[in-house]
This record gives structure tokens, sequence and C-alpha cells, in this order.
């Protein structure tokens, strides 16, 4: 997830600024990328070798916003998964780095 100053940069340079007070910058980005937004991009896209997403078809996606509290809760819970995903494929490898440590 890109999130520089609250600006969501996409493939053909889309700059998206969401109001803060509505919609968190991360809840946005997660929408975009991994729910029912990202099939409706898609049916938008034009272009086989480059794909182009024009700014105006980005103003016609309708996005479900929660309260901001759940959205705060949405994102947390979001990137603890993402967390446990990280270190359960990490586990091999430090297993492996433990195991050459007591072969050594």
């Amino acid at each position: 997830m890109i999130n520089s100053g609250g600006i969501i940069i996409g493939g053909d340079l889309n700059i998206v600024q969401p109001n803060k007070d509505i919609i968190l910058p991360e809840f946005l980005a997660l929408q975009l990328t991994y729910s029912y937004i990202q099939k409706e991009l898609s049916k938008r896209a034009q272009g086989k070798t480059v794909v182009h997403l024009h700014n105006s078809d980005l103003k016609e996606i309708l996005i479900f916003i929660p309260k901001l509290e759940e959205q705060h809760c949405f994102v947390k819970q979001f990137l603890l998964l993402d967390h446990l995903i990280t270190l359960q494929q990490c586990k091999p490898l430090v297993f492996i780095s433990l195991a050459l440590k007591a072969i050594s």
C-alpha cells in the first residue's frame, strides 16, 4: 500500500486525495486494491499492452464508506493479518537459520 501524505498513486498516475474527515487514505487504498472495486476498475480499464484508467472512470465508482472508527478497525485488522502472514512465511527461514547455527 502506498501512503505518502494522504496521496495514492495509480498506474496512470491518477492522483486521489481523499477527504480525511470522511475516508482514511489507508482504507481507500485497501478498497481500491482488494474489494469489488478492483473488478469495477478492471471493467473500465482500456488498452491491451498498456492499460489506462482515466480519472473520469474513477469518479464513476461507488464506494461504501463506513464510519471513521470502523475504517480504523478495518485497517488495523488488515495490517495485523498481513503481519501474521509475514511472520508465518518467515518461520521456515528462522528455523533454517537456527539449524545452520546449531550445525556450525
